[in-house]
């Protein structure tokens, strides 16, 4: 928790214009990541920041629907991006060797659709897919991408490479079948580390015609 208040303390606080005046933004950071940390529900997890106050962790304790709004808000995204790639920065002499990979997560929204078969409409929850590079000697997260469960592990490689590099030097890099292509390889060797990625059973080695 001390960390964490560490970190949220240099997100920049947005400039007051119009309208109630909006609670600290550093405030409201930290208990939206302390929520999804704890897993508790919103309600639940009220608890949880009345601790972190009285250890003057948090200026105030917002209400759980001000929290529930605020993690809805699109521009707080980058801002996390930032506090992940931050958090990572103390390990940058020791990490160089990294492995990336994706995870589905459901949501609690739900999408509807048509069964022409059964003549009936079904629904089903909406999952999301993380991508993410982690070190490999510490496990720290260096860059992640969240995108539509659909979303093609190949085609994340890349920006997760870029992010990386950017704090990182990077001597090796690990990932399954799922990110074979001779752009990601190239792309690695690129960046000064050494692909460790399987071929796939199609692969002739041969160039196309």
């Amino acid at each position: 928790m001390k960390l964490l208040k560490d970190l949220c303390e240099n997100a920049e606080q947005p400039i007051y214009k119009f309208g109630r005046p909006t609670l600290p933004f550093s405030d409201m950071l930290f208990g939206s990541i302390m929520k999804v940390y704890t897993g508790f529900s919103l309600r639940r997890f009220m608890s949880d920041m009345q601790i972190a106050k009285s250890m003057g962790l948090v200026e105030v304790v917002p209400s759980y629907s001000t929290i529930s709004n605020f993690m809805n808000r699109e521009e707080i995204k980058p801002i996390l991006d930032t506090l992940i790639k931050t958090s990572a920065l103390p390990l940058k002499e020791i990490e160089t060797a990294f492995a990336i990979d994706s995870s589905g997560f459901s949501t609690s929204r739900f999408a509807r659709w048509f069964d022409y078969k059964w003549g009936k409409e079904k629904k089903f929850k909406v999952w999301l897919k993380a991508h993410i590079n982690s070190g490999v000697k510490t496990n720290i997260i260096t860059a992640v991408n969240i995108t539509e469960g659909t979303s093609s592990d190949s085609n994340e490689l890349k920006s997760l490479i870029e992010q990386t590099a950017e704090n990182f030097n990077m001597s090796e890099v690990s990932a399954d079948k799922a990110y074979t292509s001779k752009k990601n390889l190239e792309l690695i060797k690129e960046h000064g580390a050494i692909p460790f990625i399987p071929f796939k059973k199609n692969v002739t080695g041969r160039a196309r015609g």
